[in-house]
């Protein structure tokens, strides 16, 4: 008896309201065009916001950035079985009525009585789209009133069509997992496009209406199919459906994909790149879609290889998850990045340390002495002493020494390079002048402060993994520096081109230096440090080149490498720049992640006397 008293009284309370906002719309004329105004902006879908997508360079979605997520679609577009399922669910006698629908309010009561439940509202579409757009969310009775008087006025004044209002509804309406509009509902529980997700999966989306926080949860699924199964009769008596149709429909068998974000660092990046340059209005509403270069599948395997190589450290270690690794990777065909991974769990820590990440470059600094020194017509062949050596600096007296107290007498500069002899590379650096070596490292892409003093030959100064990687092209490309680039074209909601990829290539030092640099480093993977990724070259057919590197202590191990297509670059070491352990050096602790990505990516030949037999 309570319940039945409860709906008696709401009821009651709709019908007096309805006859309420009649009396309100002819006697509040002053005020009806300002709420015309209003109604009007607000049907607008092309000044809705509109979330920014973001996809990889084959075309698939891989982030999104909004206030609300909400992709505008325009009616016409959406496919009318989406249509006929949302009417079926929250007004079926749209087109119909007028703003308010006693019809409806009478027959939910009837529904709602039979069922001992609410099953069925009273309120229409408009009376929603003037809630979700022009008023606050509160429950009172005012709102109420205002909500009532907005959708007579929009339906009895010719200030909006009925068209107009069911595309507003259609865009705005929320369906839970942060879904905002049919477009977004299918791509988030679904991840279809709108025009392909089945009869079933339209019914079930316009069910989360009632009750979307709970609806899309796991714990809600079965009372939102059972919902959906209300929905489906609705259509039937509707007519939108036939028999035949609703017999066939099953709802088991709807799927929802798992919330799953994928390259996260990435994304993050590029969103900061976006609001620095088009602001966080355009960038949270603006409806961008943004074509990037990453490879999603790529990207899956440098996270994997990235969480392995740390697992092995750490287990040689016995420490705690603490050691982290960056890892870039360029397709040196167009320079556009295919993979970048930031730390190992984005959700602990957004610091990308790929590229807002300095560190000192140990070795792996080398070849830009060696290749300066090659640009002022010094040989690669020309002997240098590896015997220990005093450098004076006012009061302090500077030795360096090699990494494992081992000299070698005289030694060429292709030798000192392939076994990353610090002695000899001093001397070179000496030779060739600091200045030289730091113009000609900025002329190849190196952009941080590099020091004037003689250390900077052995990796004092600190860069980006993104710096690195760019510069080491330039042995890659033959002496052409192209910055690497991450995203392929920006397209506002228009349809207009806002940025397109500039690879802008310089030929920054000569392509006979490049070459000779790009073959010493060859041998160090040949005969030097590198040699752990002797044996993928042997599998793959392919030639390889890179440079291992390692600072005091352990703190940071590097190593960057590439073949004709690839160049792939990788940081180990701790945020706290502690030491990772003893004898964790770039051979040990990043060729083995270079390794296992870069296995991935080449080519696998199998090899027997010499005769190509199998290539993947």
């Amino acid at each position: 008896m309570k319940k039945i008293l409860v709906f008696l009284k709401y009821f009651f309370f709709v019908g007096v309201l309805s006859g309420a906002c009649m009396i309100s719309v002819v006697l509040c004329r002053p005020s009806i065009a300002k709420i015309s105004l209003k109604l009007e902006e607000a049907t607008d879908v092309s000044k809705q916001k509109s979330a920014t997508l973001i996809y990889d360079r084959n075309g698939k979605k891989i982030g999104e950035f909004y206030f609300q997520k909400r992709i505008v679609v325009r009616l016409k577009d959406i496919p009318e079985k989406i249509i006929f399922a949302f009417l079926a669910a929250e007004d079926e006698r749209f087109f119909e009525h007028r703003g308010l629908d006693p019809i409806s309010i009478s027959r939910a009561f009837v529904k709602n009585l039979k069922n001992k439940k609410i099953v069925q509202g009273g309120s229409t579409i408009t009376q929603q789209v003037t809630k979700m757009s022009l008023l606050s969310p509160e429950k009172t009775y005012s709102r109420k009133i205002k909500e009532a008087i907005y959708a007579m006025i929009a339906e009895n004044t010719d200030t909006v069509s009925k068209e107009e209002i069911l595309e507003t509804y259609l865009n705005l309406v929320f369906l839970g997992r942060n879904a905002y509009g049919i477009v977004a509902g299918a791509e988030n529980f679904f991840g279809k496009k709108m025009e392909d997700i089945s009869l079933e999966e339209a019914i079930f989306l316009a069910s989360m209406v009632k009750a979307p926080s709970y609806y899309s949860t796991s714990r809600g699924m079965e009372d939102a199919k059972n919902r959906a199964r209300i929905v489906l009769r609705n259509m039937m008596e509707a007519n939108f459906i036939n028999e035949e149709e609703c017999a066939q429909t099953d709802f088991d068998k709807i799927k929802l994909v798992p919330r799953v974000s994928r390259a996260n660092y990435f994304t993050e990046y590029i969103k900061a790149y976006l609001i620095s340059k088009y602001g966080e209005e355009n960038v949270y509403g603006g409806g961008f879609a943004v074509y990037t270069t990453i490879d999603s599948e790529i990207q899956r395997t440098a996270e994997l290889a990235v969480e392995d190589g740390l697992q092995e450290i750490e287990e040689r270690n016995s420490r705690g998850n603490e050691i982290q690794s960056a890892l870039i990777s360029i397709d040196l065909s167009d320079n556009r990045i295919i993979a970048m991974v930031g730390g190992r769990d984005f959700y602990n820590t957004q610091f990308n340390r790929a590229v807002q990440s300095q560190r000192q470059a140990g070795s792996v600094f080398k070849p830009f002495v060696y290749a300066s020194a090659i640009e002022r017509g010094i040989s690669p062949d020309t002997l240098f002493s590896d015997e220990v050596e005093a450098y004076r600096y006012g009061n302090h007296i500077w030795e360096p020494k090699n990494y494992n107290n081992k000299y070698n007498g005289m030694v060429s500069m292709r030798y000192a390079l392939a076994h990353s002899l610090n002695v000899p590379t001093v001397k070179i650096a000496k030779k060739t002048g600091v200045k030289n070596i730091i113009e000609y490292s900025h002329k190849m892409g190196l952009q941080s402060e590099i020091k004037n003093n003689l250390s900077i030959s052995l990796g004092s100064a600190s860069f980006s993994l993104y710096e690195l990687a760019g510069a080491y092209s330039v042995f890659a490309k033959s002496g052409i520096y192209s910055k690497p680039i991450f995203i392929s074209s920006i397209i506002d909601r228009d349809g207009n081109i806002l940025e397109k990829e500039d690879f802008a290539p310089i030929q920054v030092i000569s392509k006979k230096t490049a070459d000779l640099v790009k073959g010493m480093l060859e041998e160090v993977i040949d005969s030097g440090t590198g040699m752990g990724a002797k044996e993928l070259e042997m599998e793959s057919g392919k030639t390889l080149a890179g440079k291992t590197g390692t600072t005091d202590n352990f703190h940071d191990a590097w190593f960057i490498g590439f073949s004709d297509r690839y160049l792939t670059a990788v940081w180990t070491g701790r945020d706290d720049c502690r030491s990772m352990g003893s004898g964790e050096t770039g051979a040990r602790a990043a060729l083995p992640i270079w390794k296992t990505f870069m296995e991935e990516l080449l080519p696998k030949e199998k090899f027997e006397n010499g005769v190509i037999l199998a290539k993947k």
